[in-house]
Order: C-alpha cells, then sequence, then structure tokens
C-alpha cells in the first residue's frame, strides 16, 4: 500500500476498482458471515522493519538509549479511531517511564492520539528485521451493524515524536 513513504495502491472490492477504472478489483473485500454485506477491509498490514544499516533503523535498546524523555508502551491495550480513520487514540498493555536513556518505572493508564498521516511523520526510528513480531486481533470492528473479523499485524518498535499522549480515565 505503501512503498518510500508514498501511497502506492488502494484496497478495492468491484464497486471501487471500476470507480478507480481498473478491470478487477485486488480481491480486499470480505464480510464476517454468510448474511453480511462484504466491505473493504485490510486483513493483513505490517509496519516495514528497517532496513540494516540505515539512517532511521535503530534496536529498540538503541532508541531507549538515544530517548531523553518518552514512554515506552507495549501491547494493544485500547483503541479507537474515526470512521475516516484519520482521527485516533490508542493505550497499550504496559506503559515504562523513559529519562535519560533509561526506562526508570512504570506506568499507567496511559493513551496517546494523534492525526493518521501526522503519527506515520513523525517516526524517526523503525527497528530492524530482527525485532519483527506477529500479532493479530479478533475485534477489528466496522460497518453498521458492526461486523467483526480477524486481522494480523507484523510489526517491529518505531519510535514517534511529539504526539498527544494522556491519562486514560
Amino acid at each position: 500500500m505503501v512503498k518510500d513513504g508514498i501511497l502506492n495502491d488502494y484496497l478495492t472490492d468491484r464497486e471501487t476498482a471500476h470507480r478507480l477504472g481498473r478491470g478487477s478489483s485486488n480481491g480486499s473485500a470480505y464480510a464476517d458471515s454468510w448474511s453480511s454485506v462484504p466491505m473493504v477491509r485490510i486483513p493483513n498490514l505490517g509496519l516495514e522493519p528497517g532496513k540494516p544499516g540505515g539512517s532511521h533503523t535503530a534496536t529498540l535498546d538503541e532508541m531507549i538509549a538515544d530517548t531523553k524523555e518518552g514512554i515506552l508502551i507495549d501491547g494493544i491495550g485500547s483503541y479507537s479511531i474515526d470512521q475516516q480513520r484519520r482521527n485516533f487514540q490508542f493505550g497499550g498493555d504496559a506503559f515504562w517511564k523513559v529519562e535519560n536513556g533509561k526506562v526508570v518505572g512504570m506506568l499507567k493508564n496511559v493513551t496517546y492520539h494523534s492525526m493518521t498521516t501526522d503519527f506515520w511523520n513523525s517516526i524517526d526510528a523503525i527497528a530492524p528485521e530482527a525485532e519483527l513480531k506477529q500479532c493479530g486481533t479478533n475485534m477489528c470492528g466496522k460497518g453498521e451493524p458492526m461486523q467483526i473479523a480477524q486481522m494480523t499485524h507484523a510489526c517491529v518498535p518505531a519510535r514517534v515524536q511529539n504526539i498527544h499522549v494522556g491519562r486514560a480515565s
């Protein structure tokens, strides 16, 4: 979908492919049951690891060591995203305070929120392939009425600068 930081393609069903002037879709629509209307979804999505020797590639330990003040967030936790997928708020399962390149203690109830484009443009470090993990959720919900589906993510640690961090109530 994204190559070298540029949107390269869209996920399509037959209707959206036709609107884009294509002869066929790329098969990105499905439903949660035979009685539901199929909708365009992202069943598998991954954050590409940093390239060896790349200017923005750093291991998680290197990111921590290079951070003056920050929060290390691990896990999925809570999430909320608008229908256009522009604004979001996420939490995690565990949170650690980072000061002067060291993890100094745990925090609780942390959330972060941003606009999608601002978030992706604020990443300044991405871990290498050696730190890649497969994650997933069976709670990817979309539509009205709600359809629940499984989704797989491949991800590596990433450091994001200058996003809004708050406290979950």
